[in-house]
């Protein structure tokens, strides 16, 4: 796929289900091609991939997160607008979290267990443009004084690291410039500044 593509926001399969048989199911159903298949490999850091032909231009991807196994599916083409619309009927008709399900997990977690788990995916299914809410529900465990949930917000930066994390992320590094979690909050500031600069 040449040029640049727009990408859909990444939709998280729920719990539960299994979700490369889902995606077979549903793409089979609309006559929808396997265009390549990628398996785990853990050593590389590469995913589980499948993706799948969804018409002129565009492409749906199924993956499965390294940390997490979270389960996810996003659509990419040419044009934003079919972009848009077959995000949409993945919305429709497959078993995803929503954003405000993804929200509220977060703030229903019941554990520091249950929070970072949540924190996590809400990092993966968070929408490209900049979210207010996912913003403040990520920064607030940023200063948390578990560094497990400090760790898991900054890696929750890495799938949409939108440039208003700048600050916060300096802040932790402020706070313990020599810390466990120096050296990642470092790399991924120099990521986002490649980012911008490119």
């Amino acid at each position: 796929m040449s040029g640049e593509a727009a990408r859909s926001r990444r939709l998280i399969l729920r719990a539960g289900e299994n979700g490369e048989d889902v995606l077979e199911d549903f793409c089979t159903d609309l006559g929808w091609p396997r265009r390549s298949e990628h398996v785990e490999d853990r050593e590389n850091w590469n995913p589980r991939q499948i993706v799948w032909g969804a018409g002129p231009g565009l492409l749906l991807h199924f993956q499965q997160d390294l940390l997490s196994d979270v389960q996810y599916v996003f659509v990419q083409g040419q044009d934003p607008k079919a972009v848009e619309a077959v995000t949409a009927l993945c919305e429709e008709k497959l078993p995803v979290w929503t954003p405000d399900s993804l929200l509220g997990a977060v703030d229903e977690a019941r554990d520091a267990d249950d929070r970072a788990y949540a924190l996590h995916q809400l990092g993966v299914g968070a929408p490209r443009e900049f979210d207010q809410s996912v913003f403040s529900r990520i920064t607030e465990a940023m200063r948390s004084t578990d560094v497990d949930l400090q760790e898991t917000a900054i890696w929750a930066v890495t799938f949409e690291p939108w440039p208003e994390y700048t600050h916060p992320l300096r802040n932790v590094l402020d706070a313990a410039p020599d810390g466990p979690l120096s050296a990642t909050v470092r790399n991924l500031l120099a990521e986002m500044a490649k980012e911008r600069n490119a």
